[in-house]
């Protein structure tokens, strides 16, 4: 079997782990190797040493959680390169937290990554930058397989139209041209953070719902929040809204 063959056919998150590395790697030769690695290890070493203590005492048992890899790495790639240690510390162990403790009747809800991102852009004023996620000739192929091998296309849809609609309708009242709309679009968000299962809706119309409303949210935050991250601030809001889709429609 041939690389590209045991790829295909391996986990949707073993790929999404490919994804991120290459992101990662590529990403840092960028930015500098020596400042981003540190950077990646803190945040990997940091959630997964964290995810497996955690199942450890819950259940006596060694379990290594690829879950905890994905947030590690994404945290990692959209914190500014050399963010301070403690940064990248919080984030990391904030993720992993409440991936185990923020939970109603058992499922999550909030994105353990973006949750993490969303406390520490608010407690330590940290910057976003999304380093790793300028790379579309690697981010676009392997992430439309992985959105085709999670059947989401409709959920990225949905947040695309929703987001470029209402932005186009603000850029033509500020004055500037509607195409700018299109280029606010967060390619790495849509592909990796806003597919996640656990905290996205269980039905197809409560996903193009929740889809809408995140891509509503960010272009709001956007116009109103220009300070903080509106992609983040917006599948926040989303995650708690998606509580409702899933008791509306089921």
């Amino acid at each position: 079997m041939s690389v590209l063959s045991r790829f295909y056919n391996t986990t949707i998150k073993n790929q999404m782990i490919v994804m991120l590395a290459l992101l990662a790697v590529t990403g840092g030769v960028q930015h500098g190797l020596n400042i981003v690695i540190p950077q990646i290890l803190l945040c990997l070493f940091s959630a997964v040493g964290l995810d497996f203590l955690i199942i450890l005492i819950k259940t006596k048992k060694y379990f290594f959680s690829t879950s905890a890899v994905i947030s590690g790495l994404i945290i990692a790639m959209l914190l500014e390169p050399g963010a301070p240690w403690y940064v990248a510390v919080s984030a990391s162990t904030i993720a992993i937290f409440s991936k185990h403790i923020v939970k109603i009747n058992g499922k999550h809800i909030f994105n353990p990554a973006n949750f993490g991102l969303l406390i520490v852009m608010f407690g330590f004023k940290a910057y976003l930058v999304w380093w790793g996620a300028s790379i579309n000739w690697i981010l676009i192929p392997l992430g439309l397989l992985i959105i085709y091998r999670f059947k989401r296309f409709h959920l990225i849809l949905s947040y695309l139209v929703s987001q470029s609609v209402l932005l186009g309708v603000i850029f033509i009242f500020m004055g500037q041209a509607i195409t700018n709309a299109l280029l606010m679009v967060n390619i790495f968000f849509m592909f990796v953070m806003l597919i996640e299962p656990k905290t996205s809706p269980v039905t197809l119309k409560g996903r193009i719902i929740y889809g809408s409303l995140a891509g509503i949210f960010s272009a709001v935050f956007m116009s109103i929040f220009p300070s903080y991250d509106p992609s983040v601030l917006g599948l926040a809001v989303a995650n708690l809204l998606g509580l409702l889709i899933n008791k509306k429609w089921k």
